[in-house]
């Protein structure tokens, strides 16, 4: 299986920073640097009123193995950039 390095910025020609992705990994823990497939949810090329718009359906040449496979969902406008308030310690 291939493994990607980086977290994809488009996928498919599609931007992944304004949807969410859903990844997939065979024997791991997926995120957006440690996946061996990606897919954008919902689906930009199908038509809004389509139900397999919402449907994360990988290859099967993914899940040929037999094994655990771990999916992780990336909700759309979140990032690993965003910046998060310091926590406040009470003095």
């Amino acid at each position: 299986m291939s493994e990607f390095s980086c977290a994809p910025s488009h996928v498919d020609g599609h931007s992944v920073g304004h949807s969410g992705g859903a990844y997939l990994k065979y024997e791991g823990f997926p995120n957006e640097t440690f996946y061996d497939y990606v897919s954008i949810v919902p689906n930009p090329e199908l038509d809004e009123t389509d139900a397999k718009r919402y449907m994360f359906s990988p290859p099967l040449n993914y899940t040929s193995l037999n094994g655990t496979y771990r999916v992780g969902i990336r909700l759309k406008g979140t990032s690993d950039t965003c910046k998060v308030a310091p926590k406040t310690l009470p003095n």
